[in-house]
């Protein structure tokens, strides 16, 4: 029904110079998608500038709910290929030592970002707050992810975007994002508190 009701404006083939990034890889809660597209199309027309979905890859779902705000280019973030999965675990296997891991994961960094508080994040949220004996399995898994985010997001901004509108700046692979945009000098637009109280 909303995507029926949604329709686009009639500018789907004009030429824009400045490009806005908006983030929209929270599949699973339509909400804060649809925010992040508002405040992306406002910006648009302030800054004359197209919009451009970051998604992740085969999800149709964010895809039509983009296009329905006259969304037609996409970044693409990968979470779904075996391999490419496989490659980041091995890359998190040989970065810190089997050992090590539980000790050396806090202050572990990659490229200047700080991949292991993310880690660490990650792992206390999704599975257990006891800071001792944690499995190390899950660090590696988690650290892998981190590391993937990292590889794609350095990737994704390599291109210019005059700004970036991120929803949530927590967790991989939001906070890796959220950081990468800064370094690469993107400024970014994102939550503050609840949406209650905006941005």
């Amino acid at each position: 029904f909303f995507l029926k009701k949604n329709t686009p404006n009639k500018n789907k083939n004009k030429k824009y110079k400045k490009k806005i990034l908006i983030e929209l890889l929270l599949s699973h809660h339509s909400e804060p998608m649809i925010f992040n597209c508002l405040i992306g199309k406002d910006l648009a027309k302030f800054y004359n500038a197209e919009c451009v979905g970051l998604i992740k890859k085969n999800d149709l779902y964010t895809k039509k709910i983009a296009e329905s705000f006259g969304i037609n280019k996409f970044e693409f973030i990968d979470e779904d290929s075996f391999f490419l999965n496989l490659k980041f675990f091995v890359t998190a296997l040989r970065s810190i030592s089997y050992k090590d891991i539980e000790n050396k994961i806090f202050n572990y960094k990659k490229d200047g970002y700080e991949l292991g508080k993310s880690t660490l994040e990650n792992y206390y949220r999704f599975y257990n707050s006891e800071t001792k004996n944690k499995n190390k399995f899950l660090l590696y898994l988690y650290l892998s992810r981190a590391i993937k985010s990292n590889h794609q997001a350095q990737k994704i901004f390599q291109k210019k975007f005059k700004m970036f509108v991120l929803g949530e700046n927590q967790f991989i692979p939001n906070k890796i994002i959220f950081h990468c945009a800064l370094k690469n000098g993107t400024p970014v637009y994102t939550w503050e508190g609840s949406a209650s109280i905006g941005f």
